[in-house]
């Protein structure tokens, strides 16, 4: 999983465009069915355990169970690599169903990269593309940008929920918060 991104980029540079996005949304949604069923048959007794112990990563199931699908498809979206959710997501009992459905909404994430190495190969027939590639750098940037802004969006929520989470733990109401907030 690691350089994801960089191999994507030489798909973009190898095939032309259209079968480099049908290779990469393919590799990309084989290798996340197979993190999301690895983590769920191997780490979820480890993850109620995390739960139990880590309010951080409590508050994170927790919001991630409380906000199904939408919560699913913005944290796909958001900096977070998208394997490192996948291991959250089927470790906290997300359904497969609300998976799948947000991995596929989100694969434009990962053919951003493919465009890239698309767009920065050598051209036989074109003697300057210079301005072109700086248009679409700006382009890819101000994706990141947008990207950036989802994922304050969600830290504020998460950092509200864990605030109140530990408000109940600290008044020894952790058992009405159910397993997150051990007493």
């Amino acid at each position: 999983l690691f350089g994801a991104e960089i191999v994507s980029m030489l798909v973009g540079v190898t095939w032309p465009l259209g079968q480099a996005f049908a290779i990469t949304a393919a590799g990309t949604l084989l290798g996340e069915i197979a993190n999301y069923f690895v983590f769920k048959y191997c780490c979820t007794a480890r993850s109620e355990k995390m739960e139990k112990t880590q309010i951080s990563y409590g508050v994170l199931a927790h919001v991630v169970r409380e906000g199904g699908f939408w919560v699913v498809l913005i944290i796909r979206f958001s900096a977070l690599p998208s394997h490192f959710a996948t291991a959250v997501f089927s470790a906290v009992g997300i359904s497969f169903l609300v998976f799948i459905a947000a991995a596929v909404l989100s694969l434009p994430k990962p053919l951003v990269p493919v465009y890239l190495g698309y767009a920065l190969r050598p051209d036989v027939n074109s003697t300057s593309s210079g301005p072109l590639v700086v248009y679409e750098l700006e382009i890819f940037f101000r994706l990141g940008e947008q990207e950036d802004k989802y994922s304050g969006a969600h830290h504020l929520h998460w950092r509200h929920i864990s605030g109140v989470l530990l408000v109940a733990q600290a008044a020894g109401i952790g058992q009405a918060c159910g397993y997150i907030c051990p007493a």
